[in-house]
């Protein structure tokens, strides 16, 4: 597989676990339910189970559990890349709408690789994952 397919891959198992916290989820979940169900019908059930067992883990604010999920589900869609090259367009427009749809927070865990949002109090949001760049707290690295 190739990288850019790999990066793809990725960055859409990031984004459907960290739609599993905002409103977009019942959408996400069926754009992915049937993109990975296409052309396998029988693998229906075993892909709502993983659909299910995502919105229950990123729920319960289980940062460790949701990061291990978007590793799953990234490696899901590159096995579905290699079974179904020609979806590569629909996985990158599945993406974009969740940039578009999910708003700020949605974004920035999309960008930053951040799997779990939980709201701590007021206006504040918690974010795990992979920081790219550099962390700066009072000016000091």
């Amino acid at each position: 597989m190739s990288d850019v397919l790999a990066v793809l891959a990725s960055t859409a198992g990031a984004a459907l676990v960290a739609a599993a916290a905002t409103d977009v989820w019942g959408t996400a979940r069926d754009r992915f339910r049937r993109l990975l169900g296409r052309d396998e019908p029988d693998r229906q059930d075993q892909i709502d189970g993983w659909l299910d067992s995502t919105e229950t883990a990123v729920a319960r604010a289980e940062p460790a559990v949701a990061r291990q999920l978007a590793q799953r589900w990234a490696v899901r869609i590159e096995d579905h890349l290699e079974r179904h090259p020609g979806s590569a367009g629909e996985v990158e427009d599945l993406v974009s709408y969740l940039r578009e749809a999910g708003g700020p927070r949605l974004v920035q865990a999309i960008a930053t690789g951040a799997v779990e949002q939980r709201r701590v109090s007021g206006p504040t949001v918690a974010n795990t994952g992979i920081v790219q760049g550099d962390i700066r707290v009072d000016g000091r690295q």
